[in-house]
């Protein structure tokens, strides 16, 4: 997915099948199987799959209730 963020929801990403690149804020990281991903309201985050294999994860939100955006970054 492109690179965005949420005005007022946090993120948690389960990785349950294949290798992603997630870049959350300044940081890129190599996510696997088994990892897990905390995304911060109004951290710029986005995952790239370079392998073939299907990559997947779940990911919980969890609002604050305040009608926040997702924006878009580039």
């Amino acid at each position: 997915f492109h690179l965005h963020y949420h005005e007022d929801m946090q993120e948690v990403f389960v990785m349950i099948k294949g290798e992603v690149e997630m870049q959350v804020g300044s940081t890129t990281m190599l996510v696997r199987p088994g990892d897990s991903v905390l995304v911060s309201p109004h951290e710029p985050h986005r995952m790239v799959n370079h392998h073939d294999e299907v990559a997947e994860y779940i990911v919980f939100g969890i609002s604050s209730g305040q009608n926040g955006k997702t924006v878009v970054v580039d």
